[in-house]
């Protein structure tokens, strides 16, 4: 549970990111990580980079 809601506060990072919340973002972020931390930096089963995932919201994601 801890893992869906951390990818959830991160999605939102994103999408707050991309509106220009730049507040908004940095709160979700911080609620990431936190919920994040156990996995990191990948979560084997899933397969996922979390700490990829991470670094690339923390970026400016408008260089798409």
């Amino acid at each position: 549970m801890e893992l869906a809601r951390g990818l959830f506060h991160l999605a939102v990072a994103g999408f707050k990111g991309l509106s220009g919340d730049s507040a908004g973002k940095g709160r979700q972020l911080a609620h990431a990580r936190r919920r994040l931390q156990p996995f990191l930096p990948r979560h084997d089963e899933l397969d996922l980079e979390l700490a990829e995932l991470i670094a690339a919201v923390e970026g400016d994601a408008r260089n798409t």
